[in-house]
Order: C-alpha cells, then sequence, then structure tokens
C-alpha cells in the first residue's frame, strides 16, 4: 500500500503540477518537491489526505505515527487565500521539526 505505484507518472495537486505522483494504494509517499498545503516530511514517510480532511502520517525514521483531525470544510488554495486552510501541514511539520535531533 505504500510502495509508489506510479513512478514517474505526473501529478496535479489543486494548484500545482509535480514531476511524480509518489502515489501508493491511498498513500501518499514522502515528496522532494514541496507541494502547496502538505506536509514536509523525511523520504520514507507516507500520509494521506482523506476528504474529511483527517490527515494521519508514518515518519518511520522518527518513529510517530501522527493523525490531524480538522473540521475544516475544504482545502486552501494557492490562488484564493480566502479558503479555508485546515492546518494539517503546519501541525505535521511541527511534530516532524520537534523529533528531530
Amino acid at each position: 500500500m505504500t510502495t509508489d505505484q506510479i513512478p514517474g507518472v505526473p501529478a496535479y495537486f489543486f494548484d500545482q503540477t509535480l514531476r511524480s505522483g509518489s502515489m501508493g494504494f491511498g498513500w501518499l509517499e514522502a515528496q522532494t518537491e514541496p507541494m502547496v498545503g502538505w506536509p514536509t516530511l523525511p523520504l520514507g514517510s507516507i500520509t494521506h489526505g482523506g476528504a474529511g480532511l483527517v490527515m494521519p502520517w508514518v515518519d518511520p525514521s522518527a518513529g510517530v505515527v501522527g493523525v490531524f483531525c480538522s473540521v475544516a470544510d475544504r482545502y486552501r488554495s494557492s490562488t484564493n487565500p480566502g479558503d479555508v486552510r485546515h492546518q494539517a501541514d503546519l501541525f505535521a511539520n511541527l511534530v516532524t521539526a520537534s523529533t528531530v535531533d
């Protein structure tokens, strides 16, 4: 479920085009290129952003499993700053940063 099933296939993620989608079966592998509104996780990490704005992630290098739950009804758009931002990326980045020596 966590192995990239579409290596090298570009992906369109909200307002951003990525060189590789890096999708397993339901899980997104950590990217080397930043994704707008998505956590910056160490390589080898996986995450899944569900439609209900619950974002679980696993960082095996730090031994962290996290889940962010939100009641926001839509994702942030990089072209519309008025959109609600669910903050999952900032929370996951905070947790990840606190585990790095």
